[in-house]
């Protein structure tokens, strides 16, 4: 079955024409990769594709900045109770979250500032949502697919996805932010609320 049918598109940017009279089908199951050197526009494509989510995933209200924890399960403790106070996960969500994290955790290696990527399976999800979190200080979180191995982590983001297509496109988007040194400094160094979020919705491709 076509899930995407595309025909005859064309489209310029800046002077250039990237696309001519293009024709194509994506079927289900299918996965579709996007190949080109630097400076080709793929970030430029992936921003359009992912536009309409900014608003949508990106989550306001979920949002917090030098939150207080101690250890990861009083963070998801912390997290849980507000998303389910808020509608955006169910009651389980508590107990999911927690036992995902222990059997694949979700700390990721990025230096000079490791990022924690925390999300549940998509039957806990009532409302799809990116929280990002800085916490006051850094705390302990097992590296993904390496529980022996823990890292440091001061920034944390809540993923909640009710489809499984479409969150591994989010997540590259979110890795090549988080590889930008510049970025992960100004999301430590930003004095309010405001500016944190702010700084997460320019970040590439969101």
């Amino acid at each position: 079955m076509s899930i995407v049918t595309v025909e005859n598109v064309s489209h310029s940017f800046g002077g250039r024409q990237i696309l001519e009279n293009v024709s194509f089908r994506l079927l289900s199951g299918e996965h579709v990769g996007l190949v080109g050197a630097n400076g080709e526009g793929k970030s430029t494509f992936n921003k359009r594709r992912f536009d309409k989510m900014n608003d949508t995933l990106i989550c306001d209200e979920l949002c917090e900045l030098d939150l207080d924890v101690r250890s990861t399960d009083e963070f998801f403790e912390v997290m849980s109770k507000k998303a389910v106070d808020l509608g955006y996960v169910t009651e389980q969500f508590l107990s999911a979250i927690k036992k995902r994290e222990q059997d694949y955790p979700t700390a990721l290696p990025v230096k000079p500032y490791p990022v924690a990527i925390p999300h549940s399976d998509p039957i806990n999800i009532v409302k799809q949502f990116i929280a990002p979190v800085r916490l006051k200080n850094a705390i302990s979180w097992c590296e993904m697919a390496n529980n022996d191995s823990i890292l440091s982590v001061q920034i944390v983001f809540l993923l909640g996805f009710k489809r499984e297509e479409g969150h591994v496109e989010i997540l590259q988007l979110l890795l090549q932010n988080f590889q930008n040194e510049d970025t992960m400094e100004s999301l430590l160094k930003a004095a309010t609320k405001e500016e944190f979020l702010e700084i997460v919705k320019q970040m590439e491709g969101l």
